[in-house]
């Protein structure tokens, strides 16, 4: 019978790959897929972004590979998207 540490060492580490599996990480990369998930787009939408020069995919020796970091600079930069409640009440504060 495992003891408490050796349980939580095995917990601990069933939590990780069940999240990385459920959030698509695999550390700082994301697939194709993953990435478009991220982003909240779809696959073309992401070829479209790297078409235009505004992601670039590195390679992880088979399949592209895009880097956390860098979706998260690209959603920096996105605009913001007011919506008619946040534009209220910045015009009443």
């Amino acid at each position: 019978m495992p003891d408490a540490a050796e349980i939580t060492d095995l917990l601990k580490a069933t939590m990780r790959e069940v999240l990385a599996v459920q959030c698509g990480t695999t550390g700082g990369a994301l697939t194709v897929d993953d990435a478009a998930e991220y982003l909240g787009m779809g696959r073309t939408s992401l070829y479209k972004l790297v078409g235009e020069g505004k992601l670039t995919p590195r390679s992880n020796g088979v399949r592209p590979i895009f880097l956390r970091r860098q979706l998260d600079e690209y959603l920096s930069q996105c605009p913001t998207n007011e919506t008619p409640t946040a534009r209220r009440l910045a015009q009443q504060g």
